[in-house]
C-alpha cells in the first residue's frame, strides 16, 4: 500500500529533508518492531520555484527601441524576456544574472505598440524552475520628421514644408524667440505637411524646428526636432520717380531700404528687361541713366536685394515709365542741352562749398531747352483778329497758340530760338524772346533771400521770356496791344480784345 504526504507551508528557494521509516501500530500506543527489519531513513531534497518579477516598467523609449527595467529577484537564478509576435509569444532574451534588472529591445517600429512578458527562473540541478509572468505594453516614439526645407518666402512670410510621417499624429511646429522656442502651431493631422509663418520683419533671419508626436493613450510622445533657418526676402522699393531728365538722360530716385542690401536695375527693350545696374549700398538711392535718344518713352524697372549668405534674396519688382525731353523727330523744337550757368557744369552748389547739387541742374551740370505752345499773344488764344473780329487772326494762323522753342540762357545772356507761324504784335518781331531775368539777375537765385532759394520769376532758369515774361507763360506782364490801358486803341474805349480788358498778359 503506497502513503503519501502533501507538505505545506515550505520556505521559497529552501532545501527540506525529509525521513520516513517503519512503525508497528499497538492497541493505545505506537511502538518500532525491533523484531522486523528496520526502513533505512531516506534524505529527500526538494526546492521551490522562484516569485514571480516585481517591478517590470518601462524605463526609457526612442522611435526604434525599448528599454525594459524591473526589480531584483533575489529568489532567481536570472529572468526569461519574451515579445508577442500577432498571436504567438517568442523568447528574444536569457539574462543569467539575477543582478542584471533592464533589458533593451532593438529593431522597433517607430509610433508602434509592443507587448512584452518577463518571468525568473531557478535552477534546480539540471531542471529549470519558474515564475508566473509579468506582462508590459509599450510604444516607440514617432519618427523625427524628415524632408525640412523652404517652400516659399516673401517679404512677410516664410511657408515650411516637410515629409509625411506615418508614425505620427500630427506635428509641433516652434520658432525661436530671443533664446526661446515657443510654440506656434500644433497641426493635428500628418498629412498636413506644411505651414506658413506671417507678420514677420523683411529681409530678417528666423528659426524654426518642427517635432512629430504620437499619442498613446493620453500620453503624448514625440520625436526629436529638426530645425530650419531662413530668412524673409527684402520689402519691395517705395518712392520711386523721375528726379530729373535731359534729351539724352534720365535720373531715378528712390526711398531707402533698410531691410535691402542694394538694388537692381532694368530697362525694358522690346519685351526683354536687360539689368542696367547694380547698386550694392542701401544708401544709395538714386541713378542715371544716360545715351537715351530726345523725346522718347522709356520703362524701367527696380528691386530691392538681400544677400542670405551666398544666396541672393529679392523683392518685387517697382516700374517707372519716364520720358526724355526734346523732339524724338529731330526738328527745330527738339531739346537742346545747355551748360548750367549757375554750377558752371560740375553739377555742385555754388552757395556751400560746392558739397550738394546744384539746385538749378539737380547734378546734372546743365539744363535744356524744351518745346512748348504759349496762348498767342494777338489774339489771346482766340484764333480769331482782334483788330476786325471776323478774320483768322496771322499770328497764330487761327490756331490760338504760338509753338516756341524755350532755351535757358547761356553766360553771355544770348536769347533762345523761336518758332510760330506768323509775327507777334510788336512790329512784327518773332515771340518770345529769351532775355537775362531782370529780377536774379541771371543767377537763377532769389535777391530776397540772401541767393539760397530759386528766383520765383524765372524758376531759377536766370532767363524769361518776352512778352510773356516767364517761363511757359505763367507770369503776366502789361498788356502790349493796350498798354495797360483796358481799351482798344482803334476803337476809341472799347475793350481791347487782346487782354480781354484786364490791361494784362
Amino acid at each position: 500500500m503506497r502513503t503519501k504526504k502533501i507538505i505545506k507551508r515550505l520556505i521559497s528557494f529552501a532545501t527540506i529533508l525529509f525521513a520516513v521509516c517503519a512503525v508497528t501500530f499497538c492497541t493505545g500506543y505506537e511502538m518500532l518492531n525491533n523484531n522486523y527489519t528496520a526502513l533505512d531513513a531516506k534524505a529527500i531534497t526538494q526546492t521551490k520555484n522562484p516569485t514571480a518579477v516585481s517591478g517590470f516598467k518601462l524605463k526609457a523609449r526612442s522611435s526604434s527601441a525599448l528599454r525594459l527595467t524591473w526589480t531584483k529577484n533575489t529568489s532567481a537564478d536570472g529572468y526569461i524576456i519574451e515579445q508577442k509576435s500577432g498571436s504567438t509569444w517568442v523568447r528574444i532574451a536569457k539574462i543569467t544574472k539575477n543582478t542584471t534588472t533592464e533589458y533593451r529591445v532593438g529593431g522597433l517600429k517607430a509610433g508602434t505598440a509592443y507587448n512584452f512578458r518577463i518571468k525568473a527562473y531557478k535552477m534546480s540541478g539540471k531542471t529549470g524552475l519558474y515564475s508566473g509572468y509579468k506582462t508590459l505594453s509599450a510604444r516607440t516614439n514617432p519618427s523625427a520628421v524628415s524632408g525640412l526645407k523652404l517652400k516659399a518666402r516673401s517679404s512677410s512670410a516664410i511657408r515650411i514644408t516637410w515629409t509625411k510621417n506615418t508614425s505620427a499624429d500630427g506635428y509641433i511646429i516652434e520658432q525661436k524667440s530671443g533664446s526661446t522656442w515657443k510654440r506656434i502651431a500644433k497641426i493635428t493631422k500628418n498629412t498636413t505637411t506644411e505651414y506658413r509663418i506671417g507678420s514677420l520683419k523683411a529681409g530678417t533671419a528666423y528659426n524654426f524646428r518642427v517635432k512629430a508626436y504620437k499619442m498613446s493613450g493620453n500620453v503624448g510622445l514625440h520625436s526629436g526636432y529638426k530645425t530650419i533657418s531662413v530668412r524673409t526676402n527684402p520689402s519691395a522699393v517705395s518712392g520711386l520717380k523721375l528726379k530729373a531728365r535731359s534729351s539724352s538722360a534720365i535720373r531715378l530716385t528712390w526711398t531707402k531700404n533698410t531691410s535691402a542690401d542694394g538694388y537692381i536695375i532694368e530697362q525694358k527693350s522690346g519685351s526683354t528687361w536687360k539689368r542696367i545696374a547694380k547698386i550694392t549700398k542701401n544708401t544709395t538711392t538714386e541713378y542715371r541713366i544716360g545715351n537715351l535718344k530726345a523725346g522718347t518713352a522709356y520703362n524701367f524697372r527696380i528691386k530691392a536685394y538681400k544677400m542670405s549668405g551666398k544666396t541672393g534674396l529679392y523683392s518685387g519688382y517697382t516700374t517707372i515709365t519716364a520720358s526724355t525731353s526734346g523732339s524724338s523727330s529731330g526738328s527745330s523744337s527738339s531739346t537742346v542741352y545747355k551748360t548750367c550757368i549757375i554750377c558752371n557744369g560740375n553739377g555742385k552748389c555754388t552757395l556751400c562749398s560746392g558739397t550738394a547739387k546744384c539746385g538749378v541742374c539737380f547734378g546734372e551740370g546743365g539744363v535744356w531747352s524744351y518745346s512748348t505752345f504759349l496762348t498767342c499773344p494777338n489774339c489771346s488764344g482766340t484764333g480769331v483778329c482782334p483788330y476786325c473780329e471776323d478774320g483768322k487772326c496771322s499770328s497764330c494762323d487761327g490756331k490760338g497758340k504760338t509753338a516756341v522753342t524755350v532755351t535757358n540762357p547761356d553766360t553771355s545772356g544770348s536769347s533762345g530760338s523761336s518758332s510760330g507761324s506768323g509775327s507777334g504784335s510788336s512790329g512784327g518781331s518773332s515771340l518770345p524772346m529769351i532775355q537775362t531775368c531782370l529780377v536774379c539777375g541771371g543767377t537763377g537765385l532769389c535777391n530776397m533771400c540772401n541767393g539760397t532759394n530759386l528766383c520765383q520769376v524765372c524758376h531759377g532758369r536766370g532767363g524769361m521770356s518776352v512778352p510773356t515774361y516767364g517761363m511757359g507763360g505763367d507770369d503776366w506782364v502789361v498788356c502790349q496791344g493796350c498798354h495797360g490801358s483796358r481799351t482798344c486803341e482803334y476803337c476809341n474805349g472799347g475793350r481791347c480784345k487782346t487782354c480781354g480788358g484786364t490791361g494784362r498778359r
